[in-house]
């Protein structure tokens, strides 16, 4: 029984000594194209500026990204311009660099939405830091809606966004 009670305190402490173990999920949700329907907009663009926001402790679940954005075309919702999105993946916490193809598909959430889709057992969502932007498009513990994109898939997003598929 204390071999066991040592083993037990002995793997809590790696736990909690590992920073990335708290941003796991616990089963990854499949990435799901249709869920793009339920995005407040939908652009094309080129990635301008990506930084890391760290209010509290770095490395931690409290670090969100910023992305800013070069409207190409809009598909859904209003977008125009630059726009400024807030990004909290939570299925792999936030990446140092955002290598994104050019250009790429964004889908948003407003910040007052009825929420990102839900699926899975890891389905938590926390709310905005950022009310004042949207939100990038990612249902928790699976891919974002921040997608390669070119002018031959303009048609296939009017489908999907329109109920049809591709």
């Amino acid at each position: 029984l204390a071999r066991s009670t040592r083993l037990f305190r002995g793997i809590a402490i790696i736990l909690l000594l590992i920073p990335n173990a708290a941003a796991a999920c616990i089963d990854i949700a499949p990435f799901e194209i249709e869920d793009i329907r339920q995005a407040d907009a939908v652009f094309s663009g080129h990635l301008v500026r990506y930084e890391i926001v760290s209010p509290g402790r770095p490395n931690t679940l409290d670090d969100y990204g910023l992305l800013t954005v070069q409207v190409d075309q809009v598909f859904k919702g209003e977008a125009s311009g630059q726009v400024q999105l807030y990004w909290w993946n939570s299925t792999f916490g936030m990446p140092e660099e955002l290598l994104v193809t050019e250009p790429a598909l964004f889908a948003a959430v407003r910040s007052d939405s009825e929420g990102l889709p839900l699926r899975g057992p890891s389905a938590t969502i926390f709310p905005s830091r950022r009310q004042d932007l949207m939100q990038v498009l990612q249902a928790p513990c699976s891919g974002t809606f921040i997608l390669p994109y070119s002018k031959n898939d303009a048609n296939d997003v009017r489908a999907i966004l329109n109920g049809g598929s591709i």
